[in-house]
């Protein structure tokens, strides 16, 4: 179990204010400049302004008025107008959790602000791309943005400075750099203290006193909690004085200081609802949870998490929610309610299994991305080359015309990249499906290595190659998908989608693998009827157990074959991999492998599988004999 921090929301708290009435005002104001301005320069500010300004909680008028603003760039040549947009679309990707997209857009908006020399634009996209890079855990390039934003400020720019250093040290510490990031924040205190800015220094305080603790210096980090907290006090501010007693609160449960840990949780609490600043008081009834656990308090304990639960529940962060319900569950369990123990903890893993769904399309809709960068690049090539026309009036019209060409050729590509990037982005929100069984058929380390064999051909730039293997990678997990949530399917189609991964794993290995599938005249394919994906995971198994160690090629061999009283599909599918070897690693490969588990289950009693070591016979491999009821014969 884990304490739940406020962390990095105290931020979003004391810097963006929740005055509706003042935004509504800000927005109406921008609208009514709208309808009086007539310069394209003008209008497409105030798009850019407004597209800013919503990307923090509507996409959708985000991205409407950012295009906007866009369009009106590129058609009357405003080039700080248009990295402004470029901007803003990756900060609407970035909420969006497409975080290579908008690292991408990012670049595009750095190189424009590059040609114009426009350093406050290249520091503020510095700022926000090296946040991105640290989100997606490439943690050097997100650091080196920062070390560059550094040496493109101004002598007494200290805002600036304190706000990289600030999200420098944020990096630091998500990449567990907690020692670089203390010293960074120690080194920035005296900026802080040097503009009186109250609320960096506290903010400074609370990362080098959860570094600490990270680092089990305890004792350390409660004087950097002390310091913090005489800060939110001076600043006479509830949500610091309440987050500084949440994250302290944390580090004494560490310490086992459980009593003096609910004295904090409660008094955070307690500033909450005297200043109804109730946005994360989930979060301290988590942690009063997990303090009354540890205090032997168990229905107590419930109680502050069953409250907590219904306000993680409407947090966006499924980790977080996850999270709580694995700790509530450990509590039930102590208390000896098995049955909502067990509730929540299903609860957990469906959240984490939809996580992984959510990553799996995120990063193949994120290498269709990457394939689509060079025509990016190559607009900001064109875009480049109108800005050196426009500093130097003598070059020819030639020239000035080809620019142009280029640059609506490149539009054009560019166009129809996005939308081919929406399309797929469309068909991979289809893999709405019965995920349980999709985890149990298909071993997530194939489908992780096949996307990465997918982005090394994009790298090495073996396009036909990748494109390739991306349709075929595609085709099988949409047939996964589409047949898992089927209680039986022709027999035919089941060998169909095992040929098409057992090609996608040829292709993986590198014709390290070969197969061949025998099926007698009496099976009739078109007419019996099985459970669906269950040859798949006896296949993967031979392949990753027994051919994949294996230093020369390896083949399977499958056969089909009727029973005499056509009442049961007999099928013998082996390998000449290196074998179970052991009993050790027969039991091993056992229970590694849920697939052939939940293929044991749905067979019934009736059906019947047996797994032989070829070692015993003097030969190499494994052999897999499947007895399959027939659930249908027309």
């Amino acid at each position: 179990m884990q304490h739940i921090q406020y962390g990095f929301i105290l931020s979003f708290f004391l810097l963006l204010t929740n005055n509706l009435v003042a935004q509504e005002a800000y927005v109406q104001k921008i609208m009514d400049s709208l309808e009086k301005v007539t310069l394209p320069v003008q209008k497409a500010k105030l798009h850019n302004d407004l597209g800013f300004y919503f990307a923090q909680f509507d996409s959708t008028q985000a991205a409407d008025h950012t295009h906007v603003a866009l369009q009106l760039a590129k058609k009357h040549q405003l080039t700080k107008e248009k990295a402004s947009a470029y901007k803003n679309l990756g900060v609407i990707e970035g909420h969006a959790q497409y975080q290579q997209v908008a690292i991408n857009y990012y670049d595009t908006a750095y190189q424009i602000y590059t040609s114009i020399r426009d350093t406050a634009g290249m520091i503020a996209i510095l700022n926000n791309s090296g946040r991105r890079y640290c989100y997606v855990g490439d943690c050097e390039t997100g650091i080196g943005k920062y070390q560059l934003a550094e040496t493109w400020l101004k002598p007494g720019e200290d805002y600036k400075l304190l706000a990289l250093r600030t999200n420098h040290a944020i990096c630091l510490q998500e990449c567990r750099a907690f020692e670089q990031c203390i010293q960074l924040s120690r080194k920035s205190i005296g900026a802080a203290v040097k503009t009186n800015n109250l609320f960096v220094q506290l903010r400074f305080h609370l990362l080098i006193a959860n570094s600490l603790n990270s680092l089990n210096q305890s004792e350390e980090a409660l004087k950097e909690f002390a310091k913090a907290e005489a800060l939110a006090i001076q600043m006479e501010s509830p949500e610091a004085q309440s987050a500084v007693l949440n994250d302290r609160g944390g580090t004494l449960v560490k310490m086992e200081l459980y009593e003096k840990a609910y004295s904090d949780f409660t008094k955070s609490l307690a500033i909450n609802k005297q200043y109804q600043s109730l946005q994360n008081d989930f979060r301290i009834y988590i942690n009063l949870g997990e303090v009354t656990q540890k205090l032997g308090e168990l229905d107590k304990s419930i109680a502050f998490y069953e409250i907590g639960i219904k306000g993680s529940e409407q947090t966006s962060d499924k980790i977080i929610l996850a999270d709580s319900y694995e700790m509530a569950a450990a509590t039930y369990n102590l208390a000896g309610k098995d049955k909502k123990a067990y509730a929540y903890m299903l609860k957990a893993k469906k959240i984490r299994d939809s996580v992984f769904t959510n990553e799996m399309r995120q990063n193949l809709q994120e290498i269709t991305t990457r394939y689509e960068t060079q025509k990016i690049k190559q607009e900001l090539a064109a875009s480049n080359l109108a800005i050196e026309k426009e500093r130097h009036q003598n070059r020819l019209t030639l020239i000035a015309s080809i620019s142009l060409l280029l640059l609506s050729g490149i539009g054009y590509f560019f166009y129809r990249g996005r939308q081919r990037r929406l399309r797929l982005e469309n068909e991979k929100r289809k893999i709405e499906l019965e995920y349980g069984l999709l985890r149990a058929q298909m071993n997530p380390h194939f489908v992780f290595n096949s996307l990465n064999s997918i982005q090394g051909y994009f790298a090495d730039n073996q396009f036909a190659k990748g494109n390739e293997f991306l349709g075929k990678f595609s085709r099988l997990i949409r047939r996964v998908l589409d047949q898992s949530v089927a209680p039986a399917i022709l027999l035919s189609e089941e060998l169909e989608t095992l040929k098409l991964y057992l090609d996608v794993e040829k292709i993986r290995l590198k014709d390290k693998l070969c197969y061949d599938i025998k099926m007698d005249k009496n099976v009739e394919a078109d007419l019996i009827r099985v459970p669906p994906l269950i040859l798949q995971p006896f296949a993967e198994n031979a392949i990753w157990h027994g051919i994949a160690p294996k230093e020369s090629k390896g083949k399977i061999s499958i056969k089909l074959q009727m029973d005499e009283a056509d009442q049961f599909l007999m099928i013998q599918l082996e390998d000449d991999g290196v074998g179970l070897q052991s009993a050790g690693k027969q039991h091993k490969m056992s229970h590694q492998s849920k697939g052939i588990q939940i293929t044991k289950e749905r067979l019934g009693k009736q059906g019947k599988i047996t797994i032989f070591d070829k070692k015993e016979i003097g030969q190499m491999g494994v052999q897999i004999n499947l007895k399959i009821p027939i659930i249908d014969h027309d």
